[in-house]
């Protein structure tokens, strides 16, 4: 099969189009990897799966050992429209929040109300790790590392860890899927929630706040589609591993 075909494929989704992508995921340039996530982001309905009031929580824990939020600078992974970015903004100050995204699509739709308090969306034009990124105190990823491979997350975290004080984690695993044969859709990652908080924390980070809980809290929260009027769940927390890490002493903000 031509490769040409092969992405075609992989465009139209399905079982067929999603297992293709995992199986050529390593040998699909840059370039194309964006061109098939524009392809899918190019709905009739936006999805937003982050959980908010988890990031806000998380924030506030950090504020909790010392760090004074209204000086510390955000970057985000996978920020998509802004929208999380607009509603932490809406109720914490920081000093800066950028957000770095694959999707063309998604950062031409940057919400004006996230704009207004100062997010900045940047289109990546190369992997977020071998991108000139800015300095930053916090690193924010909602609903995207799923979307990468064990090894690019193992990259990114080699990329972050030397370079944030802190990172605020949401990723929807459900167990630790070794193969993603047949699953109709774009996550790829297996790693499971003891494999991700031991890297993290062997790369000199200690928890703060890990494991959070929220979906207790909210049981009617989960992942949610919007289309046109009203919403339906998707999903629940529950299947999600959330974490809020910091450096540990010798790391920690001055």
């Amino acid at each position: 099969m031509k490769k040409s075909d092969i992405i075609e494929k992989i465009k139209h989704g399905g079982v067929e189009g999603f297992n293709l992508w995992r199986e050529y995921y390593d040998e699909l340039t840059f370039s194309q990897h964006k061109d098939i996530t524009d392809y899918w982001n190019n709905r009739p309905f936006l999805e937003r799966s982050a959980h908010p009031s988890f990031f806000i929580w998380a924030f506030r824990q950090l504020a909790k050992t010392g760090m004074d939020l209204s000086e510390v600078r955000i970057v985000e992974l996978g920020s998509a429209d802004g929208w999380l970015a607009y509603k932490c903004m809406s109720k914490l100050k920081f000093k800066s929040w950028v957000g770095y995204d694959i999707s063309s699509r998604m950062v031409g739709k940057t919400l004006p109300e996230a704009k207004e308090p100062g997010f900045v969306n940047t289109e990546l034009d190369a992997q977020f790790w071998d991108s000139a990124v800015g300095e930053f105190d916090i690193f924010v990823c909602s609903h995207t590392i799923e979307h990468v491979s064990n090894n690019h997350f193992e990259e990114l975290l080699d990329f972050v860890s030397p370079r944030a004080e802190a990172l605020i984690l949401e990723i929807y695993i459900k167990g630790n899927r070794a193969d993603w044969e047949g699953y109709m859709g774009s996550h790829i990652m297996t790693f499971g929630r003891t494999d991700i908080d031991r890297m993290i924390k062997n790369r000199g980070f200690v928890n703060s706040g890990s494991g959070y809980m929220g979906w207790l809290r909210h049981p009617v929260t989960g992942l949610h589609t919007f289309k046109d009027t009203g919403f339906k769940r998707i999903g629940l927390w529950r299947d999600h591993f959330t974490g809020v890490y910091i450096k540990n002493q010798e790391g920690k903000l001055k």
